[in-house]
Parts: C-alpha cells; structure tokens; sequence
C-alpha cells in the first residue's frame, strides 16, 4: 500500500514538471500512430520502394507531414486531447483488422458496418482484439489525458496551429513533388497502398461515406406511371 502510495505521488510531481504544447503532442500521437498502427501499411511500402531508400523516405515524410497538417487543425488547448484520443483509438481498432484480416477500412466497409446487427459482428470481438485496443488504443489515450498542456497565450495558441498546418502542407507538396512522377505511378497501381494508411483510410472512408448519405437523403423521390 506503501509502495502504491509513493508511486502515486512521483506521478503526481512528475506530471508537474512536465508539460507540452498540443503540437507537439500532436506530433508525438502521429508518430505513435504511424510507426506502431501501421505495420501493413510498412509492410507494403517496402515492397513498393524496394532499393529506393530515398523515395521512400521523401513519400513517407510527406504523408507524416500531410497528417500533421489535418490534425494540426485540432491541436488547439481544448480540442487537441479529446481529437487526439479519439484518432488513437480509431486506428488501434482499424489496425487490428486490417493486419489480421487484410480488409480495407473504406467507404463500403463503413457502409457495411453501419448496416451489421451486434449479433452478426459479435465473433468478430475476440480477446487479441480487446487485448491490440487496450496496448495500442486505452493505455496511449490515457498518457494523452495524463500529460498536462503547457500554459499558452490566446494569441499564440490559435496561430500556432494554423502556422503548421500551413509548414506542414508546404513541407507535403515539396516532398511529393521531388519525384511525383514516380510517386502518382505507385498510387495508380497500388490501389491498397494507401487504403492500409491508418488512421487516414477510415476517415476518408467515414467522410465519402457521410457525403454518401447525404446525397441520398436529400434525393426527391417522384412517382411514376
């Protein structure tokens, strides 16, 4: 009891001495993100890129730096740790299924899910997928909520952001542009490459799957004969 009490505290005056931007923290939940959710995602890119070290490198930076850029838009003070923890969660989820099964989180599989009954999805809720959520999902969120953001002005907490996202996406275009050729020939032909990229295939899966659905509830039905 002793023990757990004084560990508690260290946490507690640890957790004073440290603190961080939400970019940087943004920045740390991407790398998180993109070195352990993806590992199909690697798996492919190094059969796409195989002996081109270089280009490897110059497509991998621009997809870090393109999803900095979108997620930049929430890091602000209070939006980035609820952002953030739900984007860890999603791709522990996503990746599990896809390393496993091989599927592609995309607009149909969304629109499948949406459409699945608990009873038909329960086999898919195994122990090792519990067991990914909790290592790779639950325990990176708490670490996300447990570390305190660093104090900012107002000025400097909503320019930042956008100061990244801007970098970022210059960064992005620049890095794909140094062999775009090379890179839009790859993407043409490996329609699974990026469709493995986690947490950025489910949501574009989820937002063509909301302009789906919109389109459709906006139709206006006519009757005929």
């Amino acid at each position: 009891m002793a023990s757990v009490k004084t560990l508690l505290s260290r946490l507690a005056v640890l957790r004073e001495r440290i603190s961080i931007s939400p970019v940087l923290l943004t920045v740390l939940s991407i790398a998180f993100v993109f070195s352990v959710d993806n590992s199909t995602f690697w798996n492919i890119s190094r059969d796409v890129f195989s002996g081109h070290l270089l280009s490897l490198a110059g497509f991998m930076g621009a997809v870090f730096c393109l999803t900095l850029a979108a997620f930049s838009l929430f890091a602000y003070p209070w939006t980035v740790k609820p952002f953030l923890v739900s984007m860890l969660i999603l791709a522990a989820m996503t990746s599990y299924y896809v390393d496993t099964l091989g599927i592609i989180v995309d607009r149909d599989m969304i629109q499948n899910v949406m459409v699945t009954t608990v009873a038909e999805s329960r086999h898919l809720i195994t122990p090792s997928y519990i067991t990914h959520i909790i290592v790779f999902g639950v325990l990176p969120a708490l670490i996300v909520m447990w570390v305190p953001i660093r104090p900012q002005t107002r000025i400097r907490a909503a320019v930042t952001p956008i100061v990244t996202f801007v970098v970022s996406l210059a960064l992005s275009a620049g890095l794909l542009m140094s062999d775009l050729k090379s890179y839009a020939s790859i993407l043409r032909e490996r329609k699974d490459f990026m469709s493995s990229y986690q947490p950025g295939a489910p949501l574009v899966g989820a937002i063509r799957y909301a302009k789906m659905m919109s389109r459709s509830a906006n139709l206006v039905l006519t009757s005929t004969g």
